[in-house]
């Protein structure tokens, strides 16, 4: 797995060693590799080509797709790598050890450009190269001057926005080195659906990955003493222990908690314009209470009076402890704004919305310290309440629906009523912005692990700091148990209950 994740790692530097002999290379080749020299882009090596620019360019990965190195030779392109095709999705077969999109020779986006061009840019084909197909009249770019000029084109684009009219979007993500399954949208609605489908875990993705050695799960008594011994550890749980990753609870929460920590907001937490509106609403609603309890003061209607005050309409707002300015117990209570308003200011304030008062600058502090002083306030009163709540809760009831974190599920362990082959990596994931590994909790990797310190060491001046590390699942099933080239291997199921960077290479190195 190590050999594997610094394969996938190409290496950045200042300029790309030199090209094969420019007698192997056309024009427009020298050209394409004296402008990757003078970026510094990462040399890719692929499978199906190799180090050299005009190895691992766009017209190269066509030429390999039509030589069928990825599907049936003889056929087009297209209908090698196009699993299924309608006028909102694209679901493509993705050749391994290719990029998504960026600056690079030959990525996914230059690819599927090529194969389903714009409008924008058919048209800036020259007259002679034009026709009426929407597309390229050959698989590659080989098949006639069209062809030639459009895989031209498209070679210059590095993002999807660079065409406006490229309504072309890739709903997930597939690392350089996978191969697989990707759906592609190809209409800017249609890749919305989806995106809301793979984020709200309504889609289900499987992956086939060969290890090395005899995973042993199956504590069935045909599965031999060795492979009971290799199991003897690993804990069995009742389904219920799922119930927050199977609902996308475990998730929600996460995501919460996180834009939470990320805006550090909490529930209940009101900015300063929100707080100006409740302010406007309270001190208008006090306002008329105090006017109609005057007029009924002046015309003697006592009856009037206590009718509102057994329903309650006769109540003042409370705006909080007049010395302190802090809130009182009531929820919605705000503190008083100070220094005090005077009668003209409030009256003024009331006619205004909140982005006329940050516009004239009249008391836009105030009101920035009221929301501070009541969020305050409320921060210390929900953990007071969340103190009492984890206080009160039984750590042995195993019926309790629980969440992964809470739980605090072993990274290795099986469900019972599930196949013996069967059995779910946890092991929370970190990414550190910049930097292209990604990281294992410490607690997940025994200490005895050959391979601890490359998958838990995080980079000295992260190490400092709060890592955000996101919980993440993967069920495993064994389909088959077998030898190549002299050495044990496994052919194992993955499906992940949730997507993070790198979660599959990751939990099999765990």
């Amino acid at each position: 797995i190590a050999s594997t994740m610094a394969s996938a790692a190409a290496a950045t530097v200042a300029a790309p060693p030199a090209a094969a002999p420019a007698t192997r290379l056309s024009a427009k080749e020298q050209e394409a590799v004296r402008l990757a020299s003078s970026q510094s882009v990462p040399i890719d090596n692929p499978c199906w080509g190799g180090p050299e620019h005009h190895q691992h360019d766009l017209q190269h990965l066509l030429r390999q797709i039509d030589a069928g190195a990825f599907g049936d030779e003889g056929r087009c392109s297209r209908d090698s790598l196009v699993l299924y095709e309608d006028e909102n999705y694209v679901a493509i077969a993705k050749p391994p050890d290719l990029r998504m999109d960026g600056p690079h020779p030959a990525t996914v986006h230059k690819l599927l450009t090529y194969w389903y061009p714009p409008p924008s840019l058919l048209q800036k084909a020259p007259a002679e190269h034009k026709h009426g197909d929407a597309g390229p009249s050959s698989s590659s770019s080989s098949g006639g001057s069209f062809n030639a000029h459009l895989a031209d084109q498209v070679s210059k684009l590095a993002k999807h926005s660079d065409l406006s009219d490229n309504a072309l979007r890739p709903c997930h993500q597939l690392d350089f080195a996978t191969s697989g399954v990707l759906l592609v949208a190809r209409t800017r609605k249609a890749a919305r659906v989806a995106c809301r489908a793979f984020e709200e875990r309504t889609t289900s993705k499987e992956y086939v990955a060969v290890v090395c050695g005899h995973v042993g799960t199956n504590l069935s008594e045909s599965g031999g003493d060795e492979k009971r011994a290799a199991t003897s550890l690993v804990s069995i749980l009742p389904q219920s222990a799922l119930s927050g990753w199977s609902d996308g609870s475990t998730e929600r929460q996460y995501r919460k908690k996180r834009n939470n920590v990320h805006k550090k907001t909490f529930e209940g937490f009101m900015p300063a314009h929100s707080i100006f509106g409740k302010w406007k609403a309270e001190t208008i609603k006090r306002n008329r209470l105090e006017a109609a309890a005057s007029l009924d003061s002046a015309t003697g209607n006592n009856e009037l009076r206590r009718k509102r005050s057994r329903t309650g309409e006769g109540d003042v707002v409370q705006m909080g402890n007049e010395k302190s300015g802090s809130p009182t117990d009531t929820e919605s209570t705000l503190p008083r704004p100070q220094p005090l308003l005077t009668t003209d200011e409030e009256a003024k304030l009331l006619a205004l919305k909140w982005k006329e008062v940050k516009k004239e600058g009249m008391h836009v502090q105030t009101f920035q310290d009221m929301a501070a002083k009541f969020n305050t306030a409320l921060s210390k009163r929900r953990q007071k309440e969340q103190d009492k709540s984890d206080d009160g809760e039984s750590s042995n009831d195993a019926n309790e629906k629980v969440t992964g974190e809470k739980q605090h599920l072993p990274n290795v362990f099986r469900v019972e009523g599930e196949e013996d082959d069967a059995f779910y990596i946890h092991a929370p994931l970190c990414e550190i912005s910049g930097h292209f590994r990604v990281y294992l909790d410490e607690s997940s990797m025994p200490s005895s692990h050959p391979f601890k310190d490359y998958y838990t060491s995080t980079p000295d001046d992260e190490r400092k700091k709060k890592l955000d590390f996101k919980p993440s699942l993967t069920r495993c099933v064994v389909l088959w148990r077998g030898m190549y080239r002299g050495n044990p291997v496994s052919k194992v199921l993955l499906q992940p209950r949730t997507g993070r960077r790198h979660q599959l290479r990751l939990h099999l190195a765990l």
